[in-house]
């Protein structure tokens, strides 16, 4: 096992080593393992911590199979579920349905979800009118949504005599923004902060 200094050491170690697509990084005896797995069994190693290589770079903080953008890791799921279940999905996972915040989160979750086109045909976030109707509110941070992404016939409030106040990446709108009924089962995007 090499030496490395630090664990941002061992990644870089790991980023400019073909082979490499796992890394884990002792603290106590600064040793970097460097592993072929890119989702290793465990996240975590005696003393330090498990790194593995993205498209991107080397992922020091986001588990397997989530994404890293900016300071969140993005979770999407192959299972479906209807909102609320989504929901309590991704808090046992201890994060929350995705929040759009900012212009680039909202970008990346469109990006990443047409990626999925072939089988998903909708995501969950977090977004609910559930207690106002007509107010649209993040359900973790209890707030209210400043940006966007709705495609130009939505929200629509009501369809076929069902209350829609729930939202979802809708792929027949090239993953825009769709209230729609909580009870309908699709796919989801779970978030959580880098810790």
């Amino acid at each position: 096992m090499p030496i490395a200094q630090s664990s941002i050491a061992c990644a870089m170690f790991c980023s400019i080593t073909e082979t490499c697509c796992s890394a884990s990084y002792n603290e106590k005896s600064t040793q970097c393992g460097l592993d072929q797995t890119c989702c290793p069994q465990n996240d975590s190693s005696e003393e330090g911590i498990v790194m593995r290589k993205t498209n991107e770079s080397v992922s020091l903080l986001c588990p397997c199979g989530w994404t890293l953008h900016e300071s969140k890791c993005y979770f999407f799921s192959e299972d479906t579920a209807i909102w609320k279940n989504s929901k309590t999905a991704c808090e046992a996972h201890g994060s929350n349905l995705a929040e759009v915040k900012t212009d680039s989160t909202r970008n990346f979750l469109r990006i990443k979800a047409a990626e999925y086109r072939d089988s998903a045909e909708a995501f969950w976030i977090g977004l609910t009118d559930i207690d106002d109707n007509g107010v649209w509110i993040w359900s973790s941070s209890q707030t209210e949504a400043t940006v966007t992404d709705w495609y130009h016939t939505q929200p629509t409030m009501v369809y076929q005599l069902k209350e829609q106040n729930c939202v979802f990446l809708f792929r027949k709108f090239g993953y825009k923004w769709n209230d729609a009924y909580c009870e309908d089962e699709c796919q989801y995007v779970c978030e959580k902060t880098v810790s």
